[in-house]
């Protein structure tokens, strides 16, 4: 098991949040304190409708609580199919638990 943190910078467009292909056990998500506006993650095509919303950054200097997503350990999930969408230049940091 290995981690790995990254950030990720988003554009208008939905976008893997990486493109390995690793396998992980949980993926953590949380907007960048920098973001004003709101961020939606789902698979691929996610869309303001259809995405899960993270809420940005809302001024009481403390940032966003992480958005966690678990898979058992028998049923692992690329890193590469989870996808964000956002306004152009907002920030994700990222922390991947892999297999």
């Amino acid at each position: 098991m290995q981690l790995k943190q990254f950030t990720v910078t988003l554009t208008a467009t939905a976008a893997a949040i990486t493109t390995d292909e690793d396998f992980c056990r949980q993926i953590y998500l949380q907007p960048g304190v920098s973001n004003s506006n709101p961020m939606y993650v789902g698979g691929a095509g996610v869309t303001s409708s259809t995405g899960i919303r993270l809420e940005g950054y809302d001024g009481d200097g403390l940032p966003s609580a992480p958005f966690p997503l678990m898979f058992g350990q028998d049923n692992p999930l690329q890193a590469n199919k989870v996808y964000v969408l956002g306004t152009a230049g907002q920030t994700v940091n990222v922390l991947l638990v892999t297999v």
